[in-house]
């Protein structure tokens, strides 16, 4: 149940991020090394569809994304890891891919995400780069720490929203 709480909050939390900042130009660091600028124009079925000056719109899958990040901001390095914990991250990762999926495909859930985006609370928590970067490294142990998790947990909006969207996924 926890896992799936957690991973409910990160599907949401990536959810709101990737609306309420699509517009901003992101580097985007591929699994070859390789760099790109450009905007996050969507993301659907594992897919992402960005917008670049010089290449136009391309689609990426996201097996091929090391990181997408803000702006300039430099990538960081993820290097191998045999931690247990880094296969738990995957699942992590695959489960909030799922819950994405299924959200974005339901207009009635994607109208309450858009709406509490004009909550000034939840908007500053979006706002942090540090939950942003704990979250969309799905570390688990990260995501659990940061208080930010904690107070969007408590929020009975997002609570509201967990509970909708924990209805169209469960089994």
């Amino acid at each position: 149940m926890k896992k799936l709480i957690l991973a409910l909050i990160v599907a949401i939390a990536t959810g709101f991020t990737s609306l309420s900042y699509a517009q901003e130009t992101k580097t985007i660091t591929l699994t070859d090394g390789s760099n790109l600028k450009g905007q996050v124009v969507s993301f659907e079925n594992d897919v992402y569809t960005i917008e670049t000056p010089h290449l136009g719109e391309i689609e990426i899958d996201d097996a091929d994304i090391l990181s997408i990040n803000a702006g300039n901001a430099l990538p960081t390095q993820n290097t191998p890891n045999n931690d247990p914990s880094s296969s738990r991250d995957a699942q992590l990762k695959n489960q909030v891919m799922q819950i994405q999926s299924s959200v974005m495909s339901d207009p009635s859930l994607m109208e309450d995400i858009e709406g509490l985006l004009e909550d000034e609370g939840i908007r500053s928590i979006l706002a942090d780069q540090n939950f942003v970067n704990d979250v969309m490294s799905y570390d688990m142990n990260k995501i659990e720490q940061n208080s930010n998790t904690q107070e969007l947990m408590q929020n009975p909006s997002i609570q509201a929203l967990m509970e909708k969207i924990n209805q169209k996924v469960a089994p």
